[in-house]
């Protein structure tokens, strides 16, 4: 198997999707690769989806004459792009923006079945910022119900891919987690990584460092590592050299085992007809999701496990209940996820 052929760019039905994180400390070029990457696979044929943020990365898209599908879930009231300039600031609605069309969602098959091959799709899920626990809670949940929507479709001839920037948004590293966000990292996440590479999907991440998401992400169930400028390379890729990682250039990346790839023209730079040289855009998103979460408690509900909420656990019990429940993971490995030793998980038992 040749990595970067085989996962960036010569996919092929005979091997099947990957699990690719894109790390690198920020302005290295991760969220620009990451457009090329989805040009290049929707060239290929690929279904696109894309994580939305406010940030509005996606309007680069439009940039390269791509048309995107905004699915917005259906406690978003409402998406302006906001155009910022020394002076003023103002504001169009998505459905006035030239290249982009506006659909809502509730069901994340409806995204998965619907959504167009000829466009990028994007996808914003509320519940990020400004809901607390249970907002965050709420989007993991959503996110991961697409993925698994992705597995579970049913014509899995053509490729699927999903690309997320801040992959530590979905799957915080284990220190963050509790509670039933836990649950939705931990014990659906694993199958689920699994399932996509086997499913003809790709699932594409960048984050800073593999500190920022869950140990899953980056090890146990990622085909490779590509390290942008200034990432720490990890002990298993010692054929990278820390010092050549440190000098790559904006937009380059070597990828393990060892193969120097270069993005550097992450898509073709042109000037969008409706936006002016001098301004900068981004997004203005509205939600209700509060009131979807109104009267919830804070504590929100866990599972049982032997009569005893999963936060009751010791981490040695929660490794070896991670272990016993997964087919992939070996119990030292179970182990790391959580920070404790072969011995510590096997007296669990």
């Amino acid at each position: 198997m040749k990595v970067v052929d085989d996962f960036f760019d010569n996919p092929k039905r005979s091997i099947g999707g990957a699990v690719i994180p894109i790390i690198g400390t920020p302005g290295s070029g991760k969220t620009n690769v990451l457009l090329q990457l989805a040009l290049m696979r929707q060239n290929d044929g690929h279904k696109i989806l894309w994580r939305g943020t406010e940030q509005g990365e996606w309007l680069k898209f439009l940039a390269n004459d791509a048309e995107v599908c905004v699915w917005n879930h259906e406690s978003i009231d409402r998406v302006r792009v906001k155009r910022s300039t020394r002076d003023k600031v103002t504001k169009q609605s998505l459905e006035e923006t030239p290249g982009v069309t506006v659909r809502e969602w509730n069901d994340p098959q409806t995204v998965v079945r619907e959504s167009s091959q000829d466009k990028i799709n994007v996808v914003n899920v509320p519940g990020l910022f400004g809901n607390g626990k249970q907002g965050r809670t709420y989007f993991t949940e959503k996110i991961i119900d697409i993925l698994e929507e992705i597995v579970k479709r049913e014509n899995t001839y053509n490729f699927v891919d999903f690309f997320t920037d801040e992959a530590g948004d979905i799957w915080p590293c284990q220190q963050q987690l509790s509670g039933d966000q836990y649950n939705q990292v931990a014990e659906r996440t694993p199958p689920l990584l699994s399932q996509l590479r086997k499913q003809n999907s790709f699932l594409y991440c960048a984050a800073h460092g593999t500190q920022d998401m869950h140990y899953f992400v980056w090890k146990i169930k990622s085909n490779t590592i590509a390290y942008m400028n200034g990432a720490n390379v990890k002990s298993f890729h010692s054929e990278i050299s820390q010092s050549s990682v440190n000098r790559l250039d904006r937009g380059s990346m070597w990828v393990a085992p060892k193969s120097l790839e270069e993005y550097a023209l992450a898509y073709e730079e042109k000037d969008l007809e409706w936006s002016k040289d001098d301004e900068h855009l981004d997004l203005q998103i509205k939600d209700s999701l509060e009131d979807r979460l109104e009267g919830e408690s804070d504590d929100t509900t866990k599972d049982d496990v032997d009569g005893r909420s999963k936060d009751n656990l010791t981490k040695s019990e929660a490794a070896r209940k991670l272990w016993e429940e997964s087919e992939d993971l070996s119990q030292s490995e179970a182990g790391e996820v959580f920070g404790v030793s072969d011995a510590a998980v096997a007296k669990a038992g």
